[in-house]
């Protein structure tokens, strides 16, 4: 196990430095000396992907540790959905939904983030509102996510604004600058 630790932390170096390419290389590796099926190398590379903007690689991965009968958990969710655009963000918070895999903070606010980067602001209220479902408390980043993509409809801006002061989330000086 030693050795299998060796690849992990090789693998949180690569996600470190955004060595997508050479975290592909050592989960090859562990896969052809049989260290097993733990979730930790592959989100590792899962996360070195995200970073560096390589969605289908990091989807592929993803399709990898299911098919390897790898656990998957909302961490590893968390790193994909993190590399991926809003519509295939969305389907992969379904997707843990129907693996009863529990959606957290992280995967949601990974998903808001989506919505974010293409002015979503649809769905971005929409997976707002999936925090109240999922049982999850919102942070600064949920609703800095959320009013950022809704900067076209000025109106869900100021509601938002509205229920963060309503909130106990602390604001900053980014909240007011959105």
């Amino acid at each position: 196990t030693s050795i299998s630790n060796l690849y992990v932390n090789l693998l949180t170096m690569c996600g470190r430095q955004i060595q997508w390419r050479r975290a592909l290389l050592l989960i090859e590796d562990m896969s052809r000396k049989s260290f097993g099926t733990s979730t930790m190398p592959y989100t590792a590379a899962i996360a070195a992907c995200s970073d560096a903007d390589e969605w289908q690689t990091a989807l592929a991965l993803l399709k990898d540790m299911d098919d390897a009968q790898c656990p998957l958990d909302a961490v590893t969710f968390g790193a994909v959905i993190a590399a991926c655009d809003w519509d295939q963000a969305l389907s992969l918070l379904a997707s843990m939904e129907d693996q009863n895999i529990r959606r957290n903070l992280i995967t949601l606010n990974a998903a808001l983030h989506a919505c974010e980067k293409s002015c979503n602001w649809k769905h971005a209220l929409q997976v707002f509102h999936e925090f109240d479902h999922a049982l999850v408390e919102r942070d600064v980043i949920t609703f800095h996510s959320t009013m950022l993509a809704c900067k076209g409809a000025w109106l869900h801006v100021l509601e938002l604004f509205s229920s963060l002061e309503a909130s106990k989330v602390e604001t900053n000086a980014r909240t007011y600058a959105i």
